[in-house]
């Protein structure tokens, strides 16, 4: 069985893009995650509130807003990519604007389970 204990010491191990981010940050987005999910996800906890907190501070901190996304159009000459918001990924609702949101909804999807998403 998996260790379901989370803090933030092994949350900065884990993403260490988060190292100089304020430990008062991370436990606030820590709160909203138990607020909304403290009893889902059975072993896979620690990895999906690793995966929802990182979300929560990279939408927090808006200039590090991930936008790459599923890529919905190309062009090769003078260059063109097109990506999908958010928004166009139902399945991911709010969570489709970061790579860690995406993946926190992957996680919770093992369970069958339905990510809260706004």
């Amino acid at each position: 069985m998996a260790d379901k204990s989370w803090d933030v010491v092994g949350f900065k191990s884990r993403f260490p893009e988060f190292d100089k981010t304020a430990d008062a940050l991370i436990k606030r987005a820590a709160a909203i995650y138990d607020e909304l999910y403290k009893s889902a996800f059975e072993d896979l906890r620690v990895q999906c509130e690793d995966y929802f907190v990182a979300h929560w501070l990279t939408i927090e901190d808006s200039d590090d807003v991930e936008t790459s996304g599923v890529v919905t159009s190309k062009t090769v000459g003078p260059v063109s990519l097109g990506y999908a918001s958010g928004a166009s990924m139902p399945k991911y609702g709010a969570y489709g604007s970061t790579k860690y949101g995406r993946r926190f909804v992957e996680l919770g999807s093992t369970f069958d389970m339905a990510v809260y998403i706004a």
